[in-house]
């Protein structure tokens, strides 16, 4: 399917696939995921995940966010050994003991920086207001969200948010030279069970 079919499918705004879960469940639910099968995630699965994505809050209806799609795995294992180098290169320049602990977790030849999902999407957009980033993490949670209620796993990455905004990844996969990439995400089927983990209580500063 080429650029134009598949934006023009995406603006039909097909309504997205129903799901036993509950809006507050996939609140409480989504964890960070980093292990994952090999199984890829079918077209109709991302699309519905995308178009849960454009309808997220906008400040002024803007919607300014654009996507990048990405499940070849020889390209994503190149962009992750990418951004190990560009990670090695600042850990040299600023090297401290808590560089050292990163280094050796983050650097070891097996270390893949998408945890070796099987689809990124790159949510990007031009800088064109202060609220251009806000738009683009409220249509992640919307990904997120939409992705736990269908037990997709999902991460964000942004270890990857360096290299994906340099001229020659921008090239590759075809993102303006105006545009920026706010969020990376990774998306996959979890290769084992996520616990939940527990949060801090509100810090609620004032309640008048």
């Amino acid at each position: 399917m080429n650029d134009i079919a598949q934006a023009e499918r995406l603006n039909r705004k097909t309504p997205i696939a129903p799901s036993d879960m509950k809006a507050i469940d996939a609140i409480y639910e989504r964890q960070s995921v980093r292990d994952y099968t090999a199984e890829k995630l079918d077209e109709s699965t991302v699309f519905d995940l995308v178009n849960a994505a454009i309808h997220a809050p906008t400040a002024m209806d803007e919607e300014p966010w654009a996507f990048v799609i990405i499940q070849d795995k020889t390209l994503l294992n190149r962009m992750s050994d990418n951004a190990k180098k560009l990670m090695q290169s600042g850990f040299e320049a600023n090297l401290t003991q808590g560089n050292k602990l990163q280094q050796e977790h983050f650097l070891v030849p097996e270390f893949n920086v998408f945890y070796n999902a099987t689809t990124l999407i790159v949510i990007c957009a031009k800088p064109v207001s202060d609220f251009v980033s806000a738009d683009c993490w409220l249509a992640t949670q919307n990904i997120l969200l939409a992705a736990t209620a269908r037990k997709i796993g999902s991460c964000v990455i942004g270890l990857a948010v360096q290299i994906l905004n340099t001229p020659k990844w921008k090239q590759e996969l075809g993102i303006a030279e105006d545009m920026s990439v706010f969020v990376p995400i990774i998306l996959g089927f979890p290769s084992k069970e996520t616990s939940i983990k527990p949060r801090k209580p509100a810090n609620i500063l004032t309640w008048k």
